[in-house]
């Protein structure tokens, strides 16, 4: 019972080293997000049994339907563990997260949200060594087009390949390997500083 009341929490895990504890954490923000519910019965020896409701809205406008579209984060990264890791984290902290595994394609993917919503996602965390597009060059093309939208940069080389005087389109450089909390915190100080951004 005791571990019952806790396995939607976030970064709760009985599976020590090995476990993030964000798996269930993020399904319950999922399901939040739609007006559903989780709920949960388990006896030892005898299995558990996972019941989610989600309701049915027929109501739903194309207007509502379309700003709900437009994520608060874009993650760009081309290793897809950390590209997994980093989305899951942010969805299970409370974000709408849309997650790509390439510079191109973040590119494109923003360039869409702009062209049919006029919305741009509030932040994109991007990896600075991918192939086709560095994240620094990312991040020019996405201030270009968006200035409001906040580009926080993750790199393990930060100390001999970003200068923030010559790249002034990053608001954030976070170091490889990075702690949660320490992107969880930039995340949050740039999600304040401003609101999504209106083309």
């Amino acid at each position: 019972p005791e571990v019952l009341e806790r396995i939607t929490e976030p970064f709760f895990t009985t599976k020590g080293a090995e476990g993030g504890g964000v798996g269930l954490s993020v399904s319950r923000k999922v399901i939040d997000r739609h007006g559903g519910t989780i709920a949960f019965a388990s006896q030892p020896g005898q299995g558990t049994t996972v019941k989610i409701s989600l309701p049915i809205d027929h109501k739903r406008t194309s207007a509502s339907s379309a700003a709900s579209t437009v994520p608060d984060i874009l993650v760009v990264e081309d290793d897809e563990e950390q590209l997994a890791l980093t989305a899951a984290l942010l969805t299970g902290s409370g974000f709408q997260v849309d997650a790509v595994n390439s510079g191109p394609a973040g590119l494109s993917h923003f360039e869409d949200y702009l062209m049919n919503y006029n919305q741009a996602p509030g932040v994109v965390v991007t990896d600075l060594r991918m192939p086709d597009l560095m994240g620094t060059d990312l991040a020019r093309r996405v201030k270009e087009m968006a200035p409001e939208t906040r580009v926080i940069l993750l790199s393990g080389y930060v100390s001999d390949e970003v200068d923030l005087d010559v790249f002034p389109h990053l608001d954030a450089v976070i170091r490889k390997p990075f702690t949660l909390a320490d992107l969880l915190d930039e995340v949050k100080a740039a999600t304040s500083a401003g609101s999504p951004t209106d083309a």
